[in-house]
């Protein structure tokens, strides 16, 4: 769960978790409009990372110029892993600069990190509106 600690600002922040499948990419347009930041989860691996890199490709960056993208390398714990210096690279290509960041989903120990990135990247999104409208 998600509670906004360590937020300057009240921000609704709403999750969709669509586990890479592909029967629900034709939603995907609709569901992330009006999205200030999309963050994209993907396991460590070079299967996952192609999977995650045609998502950039064929919606992030043909209709979500704009938005701010967290890439998250999953399963840092396990052997064969891609770092997340390399995933970020990948994730990159398309124009996007995607900060990518290490995860261990199942590990309590990344709750408070998962949290600190939420936070920092909402507060900045919020400190560009607020210089937008001066």
């Amino acid at each position: 769960s998600y509670d906004g600690n360590g937020l300057e600002t009240n921000r609704s922040v709403m999750f969709w978790d669509f586990a890479g499948q592909t029967q629900f990419r034709s939603l995907w347009k609709t569901l992330l409009e009006g999205t200030d930041i999309t963050l994209l989860v993907t396991d460590s691996t070079f299967e996952n990372l192609n999977s995650t890199k045609e998502i950039i490709q064929d919606i992030l960056n043909k209709y979500f110029k704009d938005t701010r993208i967290i890439g998250i390398a999953n399963k840092q714990d396990l052997p064969n892993r891609l770092s997340p210096e390399f995933c970020q690279k990948i994730f990159s290509e398309g124009g996007h600069k995607i900060r990518t960041y290490d995860m261990i989903a199942i590990n309590e120990n990344y709750k408070e990190k998962m949290h600190a990135i939420l936070n920092d990247a909402i507060n900045q999104i919020e400190k560009q509106k607020l210089n937008k409208d001066k």
